[in-house]
Protein backbone atom coordinates (compact mmCIF):
# COMPACT_ATOMS: atom_id res chain seq x y z
CA UNK A 1 0.00 0.00 0.00
CA UNK A 2 1.39 3.39 -0.95
CA UNK A 3 0.43 6.73 0.44
CA UNK A 4 0.13 10.04 -1.31
CA UNK A 5 2.47 11.70 1.16
CA UNK A 6 6.20 11.27 0.99
CA UNK A 7 7.84 10.65 4.31
CA UNK A 8 10.82 12.71 5.21
CA UNK A 9 13.43 11.89 7.72
CA UNK A 10 13.54 14.47 10.52
CA UNK A 11 17.33 14.49 10.18
CA UNK A 12 17.27 15.34 6.49
CA UNK A 13 17.93 19.01 6.05
CA UNK A 14 17.81 20.96 2.87
CA UNK A 15 19.45 24.33 2.91
CA UNK A 16 16.89 27.02 2.26
CA UNK A 17 17.61 30.42 0.87
CA UNK A 18 18.12 32.91 3.71
CA UNK A 19 16.32 35.67 1.78
CA UNK A 20 14.85 36.28 -1.63
CA UNK A 21 17.51 37.59 -3.98
CA UNK A 22 15.09 39.58 -6.13
CA UNK A 23 13.61 41.29 -3.08
CA UNK A 24 17.10 42.04 -1.79
CA UNK A 25 18.07 43.54 -5.17
CA UNK A 26 15.01 45.81 -5.07
CA UNK A 27 15.94 46.96 -1.57
CA UNK A 28 19.52 47.67 -2.70
CA UNK A 29 18.29 49.71 -5.68
CA UNK A 30 15.80 51.58 -3.49
CA UNK A 31 18.56 52.33 -1.00
CA UNK A 32 20.77 53.78 -3.71
CA UNK A 33 17.90 55.96 -4.89
CA UNK A 34 17.09 57.02 -1.33
CA UNK A 35 20.70 57.97 -0.65
CA UNK A 36 20.80 59.92 -3.90
CA UNK A 37 17.74 61.87 -2.71
CA UNK A 38 19.40 62.47 0.68
CA UNK A 39 22.49 63.68 -1.20
CA UNK A 40 20.45 66.08 -3.33
CA UNK A 41 18.58 67.44 -0.31
CA UNK A 42 21.83 67.89 1.61
CA UNK A 43 23.55 69.58 -1.32
CA UNK A 44 20.65 71.92 -1.95
CA UNK A 45 20.55 72.88 1.72
CA UNK A 46 24.15 74.02 1.81
CA UNK A 47 26.29 70.95 2.43
CA UNK A 48 29.62 71.26 0.63
CA UNK A 49 29.93 67.46 0.35
CA UNK A 50 33.69 67.71 0.82
CA UNK A 51 35.44 65.37 3.24
CA UNK A 52 38.97 65.56 4.62
CA UNK A 53 40.82 62.47 3.56
CA UNK A 54 44.54 62.53 2.76
CA UNK A 55 43.39 64.57 -0.23
CA UNK A 56 40.17 66.57 0.01
CA UNK A 57 37.46 64.60 -1.74
CA UNK A 58 34.22 66.01 -3.07
CA UNK A 59 31.39 63.52 -2.93
CA UNK A 60 29.22 63.37 -6.04
CA UNK A 61 26.20 61.35 -7.18
CA UNK A 62 28.24 58.47 -8.71
CA UNK A 63 30.13 57.95 -5.45
CA UNK A 64 26.86 57.99 -3.49
CA UNK A 65 25.37 55.30 -5.72
CA UNK A 66 28.48 53.10 -5.61
CA UNK A 67 28.89 53.56 -1.84
CA UNK A 68 25.27 52.49 -1.37
CA UNK A 69 25.27 49.47 -3.67
CA UNK A 70 28.69 47.89 -3.03
CA UNK A 71 28.51 47.44 0.78
CA UNK A 72 24.95 46.11 0.66
CA UNK A 73 25.81 43.72 -2.15
CA UNK A 74 28.94 42.39 -0.44
CA UNK A 75 27.15 42.04 2.90
CA UNK A 76 24.27 40.28 1.17
CA UNK A 77 26.56 37.82 -0.62
CA UNK A 78 28.49 37.02 2.57
CA UNK A 79 25.29 36.63 4.57
CA UNK A 80 23.75 34.47 1.85
CA UNK A 81 26.55 31.91 1.88
CA UNK A 82 26.96 31.73 5.66
CA UNK A 83 23.22 31.73 6.42
CA UNK A 84 22.60 28.84 4.03
CA UNK A 85 24.61 26.67 6.41
CA UNK A 86 23.82 28.48 9.67
CA UNK A 87 20.32 30.01 9.38
CA UNK A 88 20.62 31.93 12.66
CA UNK A 89 23.46 33.95 11.14
CA UNK A 90 20.96 36.00 9.15
CA UNK A 91 19.60 37.58 12.32
CA UNK A 92 23.06 38.07 13.80
CA UNK A 93 24.33 39.67 10.59
CA UNK A 94 21.40 42.08 10.58
CA UNK A 95 22.09 43.09 14.18
CA UNK A 96 25.82 43.49 13.62
CA UNK A 97 25.41 45.57 10.46
CA UNK A 98 22.74 47.68 12.17
CA UNK A 99 25.11 48.39 15.06
CA UNK A 100 27.97 49.16 12.68
CA UNK A 101 25.74 51.57 10.74
CA UNK A 102 24.85 53.45 13.91
CA UNK A 103 28.45 53.54 15.12
CA UNK A 104 29.74 54.58 11.69
CA UNK A 105 27.74 57.81 11.85
CA UNK A 106 30.61 59.23 13.91
CA UNK A 107 33.03 59.08 10.96
CA UNK A 108 31.22 61.60 8.71
CA UNK A 109 31.26 64.21 11.46
CA UNK A 110 34.97 63.62 12.01
CA UNK A 111 35.87 63.85 8.32
CA UNK A 112 33.38 66.36 6.92
CA UNK A 113 34.36 69.96 6.24
CA UNK A 114 31.05 71.28 7.60
CA UNK A 115 28.26 70.07 9.86
CA UNK A 116 25.72 69.90 7.02
CA UNK A 117 27.94 67.49 5.10
CA UNK A 118 28.50 65.37 8.22
CA UNK A 119 24.77 65.23 8.90
CA UNK A 120 23.97 64.29 5.31
CA UNK A 121 26.56 61.52 5.26
CA UNK A 122 25.46 60.22 8.67
CA UNK A 123 21.88 59.93 7.40
CA UNK A 124 23.18 57.99 4.39
CA UNK A 125 24.94 55.55 6.72
CA UNK A 126 21.70 55.02 8.62
CA UNK A 127 19.75 54.48 5.40
CA UNK A 128 22.14 51.71 4.31
CA UNK A 129 22.05 50.06 7.74
CA UNK A 130 18.28 50.31 7.89
CA UNK A 131 17.96 48.79 4.43
CA UNK A 132 20.07 45.81 5.46
CA UNK A 133 17.94 45.34 8.57
CA UNK A 134 14.78 45.59 6.49
CA UNK A 135 16.07 43.11 3.92
CA UNK A 136 17.09 40.47 6.43
CA UNK A 137 14.63 40.78 9.27
CA UNK A 138 11.41 41.15 7.29
CA UNK A 139 12.15 38.47 4.72
CA UNK A 140 12.01 34.72 4.92
CA UNK A 141 11.73 33.13 8.35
Amino acid sequence: MTTAYATRSPLATTPTAPFRRARYAVIVATTALSNLIVFLVGSSSGASMVVNTPAATEIGPPLVIVASIVPLTLAGIATWFVAKRVPAFRVWAARIVGAVAVLSTIAPFAMAVDVATGSTLAVMHLVVGGAFLLALLTGRR
